[in-house]
């Protein structure tokens, strides 16, 4: 959308887009995502060595969503018309190996960011299993 609008592009090709014309709703070919996060590509990190300088932590991702049922959250609003499901985790497998990929990069500081870390399938056997990988990097 951003480069559709920077462009000055037909926003009609943009997939997953809705929008409003002439008062009526618009909504452009459904997008497929993943619903395996292993198989998305590691986030671009084009900005980074201003944080691999000033020594700050990178932040990683390890899951999208949530499996509360909070009234307050917006995930629920937005789950209730979708058929993705609300949490989505990656394997440790991948993590760890976004990990050695960003200690290539010259990263030393690393910040798992996740409100849901420990939700979805993963349990007090899933952070076992977790915490005996970091001895291999």
């Amino acid at each position: 959308m951003a480069n559709a609008l920077q462009t000055n592009t037909n926003q009609t090709n943009i997939n997953g887009l809705c929008y409003k014309q002439n008062d009526i709703n618009i909504h452009n070919n459904i997008v497929q995502i993943s619903y395996c996060l292993d198989d998305l590509p590691f986030p671009v990190r084009d900005t980074m060595q201003m944080a691999i300088d000033k020594r700050t932590p990178v932040h990683l991702l390890t899951a999208h969503g949530c499996t509360g049922h909070c009234a307050f959250c917006s995930i629920n609003s937005f789950f209730k018309l979708s058929q993705t499901p609300k949490w989505r985790g990656r394997s440790i497998e991948n993590i760890i190996s976004e990990i050695k990929h960003l200690k290539t990069l010259g990263v030393e500081h690393i910040k798992i960011i996740d409100d849901s870390f420990v939700d979805g399938n993963r349990d007090i056997q899933w952070c076992l299993h977790f915490k005996p990988s970091f001895l291999i990097l």
